[in-house]
C-alpha cells in the first residue's frame, strides 16, 4: 500500500512539473528538434561554432536580414533548433544572463529586398583580394590542359588566386575548371555532357 501511494505521489509530481526540455549532447544530434548547450569557439558572421564535451557543430543564428545576435568566443549559449545537413539551425538562443532571442526565418520583407545597400558598406569591405603572381602563364596553362586531354579551351579568366577555364574534358563534357596558379586543377564543374552540342 505504501509503495502504491509513493508511486502515485511521484506521478502527480511529474504532472505538476510539466514538460522538461532534454539536454542533447552535440555529438548525438538527430532529426528531431532539440536543445543544445555549449561554448562558442569561433564566429563567422551569423554562424558560430558551438562545442560541448561530446563534439562541435556549426550553428546558424538566422538569415542576414533577421535580428543580429552578437556573440563572442567563450560565451556559453543554450540553443533550441533543429539539426540540418549543413549544421544546426537555431530557433531561439538563450545567453548566460537568461536573455532569450527568438530567430525569425524566411525571406526578407519585400521592401528590404529593393532597398539599396548603404555606401558605407563598400568602405567597410575594404580593398579586394590581392592579385597573386601566377606561376604559369595562360599559354603554359593551355599546353598543360591539352596534355591532360582537355580540348576546345575557349576562355581563360584570371582571378586573384586562380584561373577559371571553360573546356571539354577527356569524356567530351563541357566543364568549367578552377586551376590554381601553379597549373593544378582543383575543381571541375559540369556544364553540359553531349559532345555534339557545341555552343
Amino acid at each position: 500500500m505504501t509503495t502504491r501511494k509513493t508511486l502515485l505521489a511521484a506521478g502527480a509530481a511529474l504532472l505538476i512539473a510539466g514538460p522538461v526540455l532534454a539536454q542533447v549532447p552535440i555529438g548525438s544530434l538527430d532529426s528531431r528538434g532539440v536543445t543544445i548547450q555549449g561554448t562558442v569557439t569561433d564566429v563567422f558572421g551569423n554562424r558560430v561554432i558551438l562545442q560541448d564535451q561530446s563534439g562541435r557543430t556549426l550553428v546558424d543564428l538566422g538569415p542576414p536580414h533577421a535580428q543580429a545576435i552578437r556573440v563572442t568566443p567563450g560565451e556559453r549559449l543554450t540553443v533550441v533548433g533543429e539539426p540540418r545537413e549543413n549544421g544546426f539551425h537555431a530557433r531561439a538562443v538563450t545567453r548566460e544572463d537568461g536573455t532569450t532571442t527568438t530567430i525569425e526565418r524566411g525571406p526578407p520583407p519585400k521592401g528590404d529586398r529593393a532597398r539599396p545597400r548603404p555606401e558605407r558598406r563598400a568602405e567597410e569591405r575594404g580593398p579586394g583580394p590581392r592579385m597573386e603572381a601566377a606561376r604559369v602563364s595562360e599559354r603554359e596553362l593551355r599546353q598543360r590542359l591539352a596534355s591532360l586531354g582537355y580540348t576546345d579551351i575557349r576562355e581563360i579568366e584570371r582571378k586573384p588566386r586562380h584561373y577559371e577555364v571553360t573546356a571539354r574534358n577527356p569524356r567530351g563534357e563541357r566543364v568549367e575548371l578552377h586551376v590554381d596558379l601553379d597549373g593544378a586543377i582543383y575543381k571541375e564543374r559540369w556544364l553540359e555532357a553531349r559532345r555534339g552540342d557545341r555552343r
